[in-house]
């Protein structure tokens, strides 16, 4: 329902790059250690921009970061924890990072592209 919807939302960013970070890291070792997730989640902070360079300082895991909470991923990442649990999680500590989101894209308004668009993406625009 709605709540779903909102949670989906509200930890796109979280979601997003955490999700990615596991992926590669279970596809490269066979086990995980926190100080192997956290040496990745540092190395993949280094290349984030945008909004997932911002998760990176709440984090603690970019260079400019004041507080370092790197512990609070890498632990339940090494132990396969869902990661939308450990965003949850995440939030409870810090509420910014669930107001992180993708920028959306620019729509094209023109009568042609509204017409060929689906009756549920109508009604994203429209929300």
């Amino acid at each position: 329902p709605l709540f779903v919807l909102y949670v989906c939302i509200c930890f796109a960013v979280c979601v997003g790059f955490l999700g990615r970070l596991y992926n590669s890291l279970v596809i490269r070792h066979t086990e995980l250690s926190p100080e192997l997730v956290e040496e990745g989640l540092i190395r993949a902070c280094a290349e984030a921009t945008g909004k997932e360079n911002r998760l990176c300082y709440y984090l603690g895991a970019s260079s400019d970061a004041a507080a370092k909470v790197t512990g609070e991923v890498s632990r339940p990442l090494s132990a396969h924890v869902p990661v939308r649990k450990i965003c949850q999680r995440l939030q409870r500590r810090d509420g910014q990072i669930c107001e992180l989101r993708y920028e959306h894209p620019v729509l094209d308004w023109s009568r042609d592209a509204l017409s060929k668009m689906r009756v549920l993406e109508l009604k994203r625009v429209l929300a």
